[in-house]
């Protein structure tokens, strides 16, 4: 997914229909933050169970409700210099990049709920990479975005980004079985079994 939101935002800068209003530009910035800093919570709690597992979801509830007003917003801003338009391609991509960024939220909440709610007790080895693949890839992002909307733009180092981010996805992928798996085996009931890995 992060692939996915970076390109459509590319695509959107190419086109003239990112907006280079300062509103907009701190909307993204805030959220580049924030989801950085989820995905650094996760891995932190990830990295010392017992200790994370008490403050984790809170901290990541916190995060992910503070996305939705945003992406919300930032899905205003971008709606608003076409609007009069309503070219259906454009209003697509406005709902893909807020869809995008409640995603990469999700997949800092969504594992960790899960293993608070099915009182897991050990992360995995396969869950512990995973999330050290996610703070590489929302840095990655981040990084993007920034030279998306604040410049200088640096196409190669542009490209580098995205194509971290696309390597970590497909890791990810890879890794999305063995994650799975992990909590399955602990989980005291599967049928309640909620965890979503959910990268792309």
């Amino acid at each position: 997914m992060a692939a996915k939101l970076v390109e459509i935002l590319r695509k959107g800068r190419q086109e003239g229909f990112i907006p280079r209003r300062e509103k907009f530009v701190d909307l993204l910035n805030t959220q580049s933050r924030r989801m950085v800093r989820g995905a650094s919570v996760l891995h932190t709690a990830f990295g010392d169970w017992d200790r994370g597992k008490t403050t984790v979801q809170g901290q990541l509830d916190e995060i992910r409700h503070a996305t939705g007003e945003t992406a919300e917003e930032i899905a205003q801003e971008l709606s608003r210099p076409f609007a009069a338009f309503r070219v259906p391609l454009l209003i697509a991509d406005v709902a893909e990049v807020k869809d995008g960024i409640s995603r990469m939220v999700d997949a800092t909440y969504e594992p960790a709920n899960s293993m608070v709610m099915q009182k897991i007790a050990v992360v995995s080895p396969a869950l512990h990479h995973f999330s050290t693949i996610l703070v590489s890839q929302i840095n990655d992002l981040a990084g993007a975005l920034s030279m998306l909307t604040n410049g200088p733009f640096d196409r190669d180092m542009f490209e580098t980004h995205l194509d971290k981010i696309r390597r970590s996805e497909e890791e990810a992928d890879e890794l999305e079985a063995q994650v799975i798996g992990s909590v399955l085996e602990q989980a005291e009931t599967i049928n309640e079994l909620s965890v979503a890995v959910r990268m792309q």
